[in-house]
């Protein structure tokens, strides 16, 4: 049996069950939708507007230039971070990101954390120097490069306002420091670092 729904003017449009068709009832949903959603269904019966779990918007900060800090306590690191705006309800977001590091000091270590907005994410459960990130300066000039992902999943935000991902470090003891982009004791050796946010849909 053919379902024919004709135009105001012209023209029509069919739905069409099978030659042999079982008994089934599928129940549309409220409402249109929004741009780009698709119908899905629960497996019996019920549709509604679903996006897949996929890719929404993909936003990067690149640093190119170097900086330094020999803060005991947690500062950002200027240039790592990035502001994204969600674009649907309830996603999540993929933080890619990639790191160049060196340090000053014979035996300390660099703790970094990344943040949401005002919240330590992808944080360990125990430890008094706890950090998403760390390094031990073992002989001073070492340059390493980092690099983490982390899916924040469903944080809680309100669409049509911001949330800022970023990189924070720390010395864990005075007369050391910390570098982004170049070697510890040779400036010529400069390098890049970039956090990219990725918006996955539910």
């Amino acid at each position: 049996m053919t379902l024919r729904l004709l135009g105001s003017t012209s023209g029509y449009s069919e739905i069409q069950a099978p030659a042999v068709a079982g008994s089934n009832t599928l129940t549309l949903p409220n409402g249109n939708g929004s741009s780009g959603q698709y119908l899905q269904t629960d497996g019996s019966g019920a549709l509604s507007w679903g996006q897949g779990g996929r890719i929404l918007q993909v936003v990067q900060t690149f640093k190119s230039d170097v900086g330094s800090s020999n803060s005991t306590t947690l500062t950002d690191i200027t240039g790592m971070s990035r502001i994204i705006t969600p674009v649907a309800a309830g996603s999540s977001f993929l933080i890619v990101s990639d790191l160049a590091l060196a340090s000053s000091g014979t035996a300390n270590a660099m703790l970094l954390n990344l943040w949401r907005d005002s919240t330590e994410i992808a944080q360990p459960s125990t430890g008094t120097n706890a950090a998403t990130l760390s390094h031990w300066a073992a002989g001073g000039v070492a340059v390493f490069n980092r690099s983490f992902t982390f899916l924040d999943v469903t944080p809680s935000y309100t669409l049509g306002n911001s949330l800022t991902y970023k990189w924070r470090w720390q010395s864990d003891s005075s007369g050391m420091t910390t570098y982004i982009n170049r070697h510890s004791s040779d400036s010529s050796y400069t390098m890049v670092s970039q956090i990219t946010v990725m918006e996955v849909a539910a």
